[in-house]
């Protein structure tokens, strides 16, 4: 036993305490970590510099190497010019977690500029996590109700003056989410 702890009763309460305060750290990372990932909601399939370019990651490059052009001539007839719908899509762009995302990047923003309280921001987070998150797991009625909670509390916010009128014009996005759950 250490010399600074006076007897095994102290020992046992302080290593108690501290895996403990191991345990919610980690507890809180994973936490922290699996709300970034469905806030996010980017598909991992999709390499990152697509996904900044807004390209489609199986499309075939341009400019092909010369030993990997077929020799073979082209073809006289006419392909079709429609593209063929990518199989790595799994939502539309503009689909309700994505619009979620924005509003998350929205409140960070208006965090940083002043318009929208720290704490104010940091619930507004929290609560378009679990959103986000009830909408992944297909339980879309909670979701339809948890939006209109977050509505509300916008409108709370605005009351309060927690946050700015530009803020809440930036942030009224609630409507068009629930549009698209019902």
């Amino acid at each position: 036993m250490p010399d600074w702890l006076p007897d095994r009763a102290t020992a046992e309460a302080w290593l108690r305490r501290w895996w403990i305060s191991v345990v919610s750290a980690a507890v809180i990372l994973v936490t922290a970590i699996t709300v970034a990932v469905v806030v996010t909601g980017r598909d991992p399939e999709q390499p990152a510099a697509a996904a900044q370019a807004g390209a489609d990651p199986t499309s075939p490059t341009l400019d092909p190497s010369p030993d990997l052009v077929d020799p073979t001539p082209a073809p006289t007839s006419a392909a079709p010019t429609t593209p063929a719908p990518s199989p790595t899509s799994r939502r539309p762009s503009n689909g309700p977690i994505d619009r979620l995302a924005a509003f998350v990047t929205t409140a960070d923003q208006l965090v940083q500029s002043g318009d929208l309280d720290r704490k104010a921001g940091r619930d507004l987070q929290r609560r378009a996590a679990g959103i986000a998150v009830s909408i992944q797991n297909g339980r879309h009625e909670s979701a339809v109700e948890r939006l209109h909670d977050l509505d509300k509390r916008l409108r709370e916010l605005r009351e309060d003056d927690d946050l700015s009128r530009a803020g809440f014009a930036a942030l009224d996005v609630i409507d068009p989410i629930i549009d698209s759950l019902e």
